[in-house]
C-alpha cells in the first residue's frame, strides 16, 4: 500500500501486524523478550512491522525501533519499553 517495491514486504520478508489480544507495546515486548532473531521490529502507530531478513543483504540487523509521528513526518526512536510514548 504505497511502500517501496524493494522493501521486505515485496520479498515476503516482512509483515505488519495489528494485535487483536494485546497491545501494539506488549505485543513488541514479548517478541524482544523471546530472543527471537529478526532483522527488525518496529512499534509503529497503529500496527507492528515485524522482518526477518534484510532484502539486499540477507541479514539481521536487530533493529528494535518504535515510530512517532512529529509533525506530519514519521520519525524513529530505538525501542524502549518504558518510554511513555509507546502505547
Amino acid at each position: 500500500m504505497g511502500g517501496s517495491l524493494t522493501s521486505a514486504h515485496s520479498y515476503g520478508l516482512a509483515a505488519d501486524i495489528k494485535p487483536l489480544k494485546v497491545t501494539r507495546k506488549g505485543m513488541c515486548d514479548v517478541v524482544i523478550a523471546s530472543g527471537i532473531k529478526l532483522d527488525q521490529i518496529i512499534c509503529e502507530p497503529t500496527w507492528v512491522h515485524v522482518g526477518i531478513y534484510h532484502p539486499k543483504t540477507g541479514k539481521q540487523r536487530g533493529d528494535r525501533l518504535t515510530a512517532y509521528l512529529v509533525n506530519g513526518k514519521m520519525e524513529y526512536d530505538q525501542y524502549r519499553s518504558s518510554d511513555p510514548r509507546v502505547a
